[in-house]
């Protein structure tokens, strides 16, 4: 039989340590992601896409302001300026 060694109790707890959870996605990325499941639940014919998105735009709304609004619209619309719509929201 092979000895094995036992690793201590503070090996463990610095290995659980060096373990760091991804990063939260920003605002607009989560916006995005938001718009891609939109469109896969209109592929899809699948309410539960757009369930999931609804879900999410309470928390999503507290956040935005108007240049993250500015900006999800012009990378999710191409060939849109979307300053003027912004402007009207404030």
């Amino acid at each position: 039989m092979h000895d094995v060694e036992m690793k201590s109790t503070d090996e463990k707890k610095t290995e659980k340590k060096e373990e760091v959870p991804p990063p939260k996605p920003t605002l607009l990325q989560e916006i995005k992601a938001n718009v891609q499941l939109i469109e896969r639940g209109v592929a899809s014919m699948e309410p539960r896409f757009a369930h999931r998105v609804l879900r999410t735009l309470t928390a999503l709304r507290k956040r935005l302001n108007a240049d993250v609004l500015r900006a999800a619209i012009e990378d999710t619309v191409e060939g849109i300026d979307a300053s003027p719509m912004v402007e009207q929201v404030r």
